[in-house]
Parts: C-alpha cells; sequence; structure tokens
C-alpha cells in the first residue's frame, strides 16, 4: 500500500470515528441516559483517543501515518538515485520534483524545472503543442506519454521520450476532506 493510500486510510478513519462518536453522544443524550454514566463513555473513547503505548485507535492512525511516510520517503529515495531521469508533478500540473538524472539531463537546477519552468525545457518548435497535450492529461486525469526534444542549458538537442502515470489517493480518487488528490510520475527515456 502506498504512503498516499495509508495516509488517507488513515485520516478516514479518523473521520469516520469521530462522526460515530458524535452520532453516539446524540443518541445518548436524547435517551435520558444519566450524565454519569454519558461521562465514564466519554472519558473511555477520550482515552480511545490518546496514545497509549500502541494499543488505542490513535497509536493505531499514527503508525499507519508513520508507514506512510516511511514508504514515501523510500520510494523518493529511490528515484532520486536511480540512473533514469524522473519527475513528479502535483494534481495541478505542476512539477513538483525531479530527479538528479533529469537535472543533468537539461542542465538546469531544480528551481528551474520545477512548477511550470520545465515547459522551458522543450524544444521551441514543440512547446506549445506539448503543454496543451499536458494540461490535457491533467484535465482528464489521465496517463500522459509523449516523445519531444529537450533542449539542455548548452543548446544540446535530446529526443525523449516521456511515460508519466498518474496515481490516485488511496480514498477513490478523493481523500476525507473531499480534495481531489492525484499526482503523476514520470519516466524520461532519452532516445539515441
Amino acid at each position: 500500500m502506498g504512503a498516499s493510500a495509508l495516509i488517507g486510510l488513515a485520516t478516514l478513519i479518523w473521520t469516520r470515528a469521530l462522526r460515530h462518536i458524535l452520532l453516539w453522544m446524540r443518541a445518548r443524550l436524547r435517551s435520558g441516559a444519566s450524565n454519569d454514566l454519558l461521562l465514564a463513555e466519554l472519558t473511555s473513547i477520550r482515552n480511545e483517543l490518546k496514545p497509549d503505548s500502541g494499543n488505542s485507535i490513535r497509536d493505531v492512525l499514527n503508525y499507519l501515518v508513520r508507514q506512510g511516510a516511511t514508504t514515501n520517503a523510500r520510494v523518493l529515495s529511490w528515484m532520486e538515485n536511480v540512473g533514469d531521469p524522473m519527475w513528479q508533478a502535483n494534481q495541478a500540473g505542476e512539477r513538483t520534483w525531479a530527479n538528479k538524472a533529469y537535472l543533468t539531463l537539461t542542465g538546469r537546477p531544480l528551481a528551474e524545472v520545477t512548477g511550470w519552468g520545465w515547459v522551458n525545457t522543450i524544444h521551441p518548435e514543440e512547446r506549445e503543442r506539448i503543454r496543451a497535450q499536458w494540461v490535457q492529461a491533467v484535465t482528464e486525469k489521465r496517463n500522459f506519454e509523449e516523445t519531444y526534444r529537450i533542449v539542455d542549458t548548452r543548446g544540446g538537442v535530446h529526443p525523449v521520450s516521456v511515460i508519466a502515470q498518474v496515481f490516485e489517493s488511496g480514498t477513490g480518487g478523493k481523500d476525507p476532506v473531499g480534495t481531489d488528490e492525484h499526482i503523476w510520475i514520470a519516466y524520461v527515456r532519452p532516445l539515441r
């Protein structure tokens, strides 16, 4: 299970638990339960929502979040050090990261290829076409596959084949607060 999915699952569990607690409290108040009984039950719930060395609901959620962060760190470390150019984009289509191999290929620092700066690495004859196709892929939340030329800072032209795979959150494309969570991870294959 990916980091995004684990964090989404933990947040979803937390949100549902709080919703059920509120519904339960409303039902108990309407049924006329005694204040002492309600107070004892609320104390029990409050204890479940606090960390207690691994047994509470809160501990389970914290574990899921830590596992997600660990998985994400491992994947990013592998992607950073793999010899092939790779990049990542957020749900708005802006590049958020590129690995060392991609920066070497373009001859640019990370700051120049993140956001929409990556468009400037595309050969001028293909720039608008590729940007438009990328925007369409982002809008449609679909994979992006294209062949085009990258121009490095020394003027060298590098034909590449790019495959950007879209990944959704583990919660069916919507996170628990209702926002879309899509990212693209791309593999850039230099063509010879």
